[in-house]
């Protein structure tokens, strides 16, 4: 990877590179890779995402948040980004998660992520009956994602509604190894 992260056309080597020494523990050269790296290219857009996206799989939410954040400031209109954002900020009791997403639907009414993201911001703030109105309309809108279920079941039981949360954890139960997450589906409906 370091071979390929001097040619002149590295492509995803940087990315890899970095989620690699992370992997291996080498947190320090992978900052300083990071760093080095984002110095020598700073119109390297999909290395700085990519390096929050690593960031945010390992559950290093604050140090990914930053990251978005950064790109947030250079492209304020991009919804993923965004979406990310306004979704760690309401994770992390931040504020302004609820601006950010409702911005982002001004863009892009229908973009699903940043849907899924503004109920769960509302359910974060205790604004139930949007936030369960919002992710119904969006499950209904595409029934074939289940990560929207999944999230819809988890603001019920946040609201108190644990007999809908039961059924749509048994509707994605029935799922089985075609939902990947069966293993919180199989936790949730214990504590039901």
């Amino acid at each position: 990877l370091r071979k390929a992260v001097a040619l002149r056309e590295p492509g995803d080597a940087p990315a890899r590179l970095f989620t690699l020494l992370l992997a291996m523990k080498k947190r320090d050269e992978a900052t300083a890779f990071e760093t080095q790296w984002r110095t020598a290219h700073p119109q390297d857009l999909a290395f700085e995402s990519a390096a929050a996206d690593v960031l945010l799989s390992r559950g290093e939410m604050e140090p990914a948040l930053a990251r978005y954040e950064a790109l947030l400031k250079r492209h304020p209109d991009a919804l993923p980004v965004l979406n990310n954002v306004a979704w760690l900020r309401s994770r992390l009791g931040q504020p302004g998660a609820r601006e950010l997403a409702e911005r982002g639907l001004k863009l892009k009414a229908d973009y699903a992520p940043l849907r899924d993201t503004y109920a769960t911001v509302l359910a974060n703030e205790k604004d139930y009956a949007k936030a369960i109105s919002q992710q119904r309309q969006l499950v209904n809108d595409l029934p074939d994602q289940a990560s929207y279920r999944f999230n819809l079941a988890e603001i019920l039981l946040k609201s108190g509604d644990k007999a809908g949360a039961r059924q749509e954890l048994e509707s994605l139960a029935k799922l089985g190894p075609k939902f990947p997450q069966q293993a919180q589906v199989q936790e949730l409906l214990k504590t039901l």
